[in-house]
């Protein structure tokens, strides 16, 4: 195992071992060269700052910025020359990256749209003929805000979020090479009104074991409250779910109190957890989870209530983002803390599960202020969760991991467990997706400012 001290020269370290790799083909068999630079470093070393040199490792030091990615490490798209905003990414099973958000048109409103990059980083233009394409849902002239990708076991394309006016759960599907599926729905795509609600924003998408598509969001009556629809693989309303509507509104603590549902997961039986926050007594937001059955009921048995609120101390603002159901059924909720990346663990039947990190939960200042917004498990059980940091009045990439009882992974990233990486021709990063690839390597999603707002991709080793 070799080590190194400074992060500063790990970075440089790496640099010079992927330019003489690229660059010296008999570096690459050059296995003496490549140990003298290793124990020269090691000389020097009291900390011990781990860089794996295992069969599986590749040496790669795990969450630096990867320059192999479209040669500098981050690509950005422009679409429309206006206001480009990546909001959710995806793998496809060979590699390519699909980025889907909302872009501003010609007219000033906000289309859906999705690019396609392959996995060096470069743009795909095999896809639409131009790596992008866009999309007016409804072909109303207002804006879609598209919050959510996937893709189906075919290999198509759903999007998902909401579409105006007035504002609603919206839901389109695109075939492989970017064309708008005209047999979802009859249409291509699916606007949904849920009865009595003002606006219905719909955050994230997923598919069940029977390949229908849930969306969960938030609904308005007199203020937000969970709600969740479920869809037929063809785009038509599933009205066994929540029948005979195909979906189902929720007000978490009957007080109609303001509750955002920003994500969602399944447990091993089937039922479905949705994760986001909870305002309470003093209208302060909380990290809440709540379990429904299959068909929308409520679940009471999950923490005799359906639900759980966990107000975590020092805070007055926790919004849970993303949500991971683990291999044992327990759910882990990530987001932001009042400015700080945060993490908490539940039990698989409800309540928190106080053997995770402090008391259940762990909270993570980085910088000046945190946004944490996705997270992801790895194979081995250590915790990825990505976002934007501000450093120096601006916002940046950044990355955190964590082992699986919620502590800092300090042999991961520049600063002893997380990255901050500024995208040096933005002058506004921020990351809303994250996804890891089948090597190891993060990739973070989302939009930089670069004059104005594009598509944005970053990667990690």
């Amino acid at each position: 195992m070799y080590r190194i001290h400074n992060p500063i020269i790990k970075i440089f370290f790496v640099l010079i071992f992927e330019l003489s790799i690229q660059c010296i083909p008999k570096f690459r068999e050059s296995y003496a060269v490549h140990d003298f630079i290793l124990d020269l470093l090691e000389k020097n070393n009291p900390n011990n700052y781990y860089i794996s040199n295992d069969d599986n490792s590749n040496n790669y030091i795990y969450g630096i910025p990867d320059l192999t990615f479209n040669n500098t490490g981050y690509k950005t798209l422009n679409i429309n020359n206006s206001d480009d905003q990546g909001r959710s990414l995806v793998l496809q099973s060979d590699g390519k990256i699909l980025l889907g958000g909302y872009c501003k048109n010609g007219s000033g409103f906000f289309d859906s749209c999705i690019a396609r990059f392959n996995s060096d980083g470069s743009i795909d233009n095999s896809f639409n003929s131009t790596g992008y394409t866009t999309f007016d849902i409804g072909a109303n002239s207002s804006n879609d805000i598209i919050n959510s990708i996937i893709v189906d076991i075919n290999g198509k394309i759903l999007i998902g979020g909401a579409c105006p006016s007035p504002t609603r759960f919206c839901l389109a599907r695109f075939d492989q090479n970017g064309v708008i599926d005209s047999s979802f729905n009859g249409s291509g795509y699916h606007i949904l009104d849920l009865l009595g609600s003002s606006s219905d924003v719909g955050n994230q998408i997923i598919l069940d074991s029977n390949s229908k598509i849930l969306m969960v969001g938030n609904c308005y009556f007199s203020s937000n409250i969970f709600c969740i629809a479920r869809f037929n693989n063809d785009g038509t309303f599933d009205n066994t779910f929540g029948s005979p509507n195909g979906y189902i509104t929720y007000d978490i603590t009957g007080t109609s109190t303001k509750e955002y549902a920003y994500t969602i997961g399944l447990q091993s039986n089937g039922k479905i957890v949705i994760g986001g926050a909870c305002a309470d007594s003093s209208n302060y937001n909380r990290f809440c989870v709540a379990r429904f059955e299959t068909y929308g009921n409520i679940d009471t048995t999950f923490d005799s209530t359906g639900y759980t609120i966990l107000d975590i101390p020092g805070s007055d603002n926790e919004i849970g983002f993303s949500l991971r159901i683990l291999n044992d059924d327990k759910i882990l909720l990530g987001g932001t803390c009042q400015g700080k990346f945060c993490v908490a663990r539940f039990n698989a039947n409800g309540g928190v599960d106080t053997s995770f990190g402090t008391s259940g939960y762990m909270v993570f200042p980085l910088s000046t202020l945190d946004n944490g917004r996705s997270m992801k498990v790895r194979s081995d059980g250590k915790i990825v969760i990505g976002g934007f940091c501000q450093m120096g009045g601006s916002n940046q990439h950044c990355l955190l991991q964590l082992d699986n009882n919620g502590n800092i992974d300090t042999t991961f990233g520049t600063s002893n467990g997380f990255t901050i990486f500024d995208i040096p021709i933005s002058t506004d990063d921020r990351t809303y997706s994250l996804e890891i690839q089948p090597d190891g390597k993060t990739i973070l999603g989302g939009y930089c400012s670069v004059g104005t707002n594009q598509f944005c991709l970053s990667r990690y080793q």
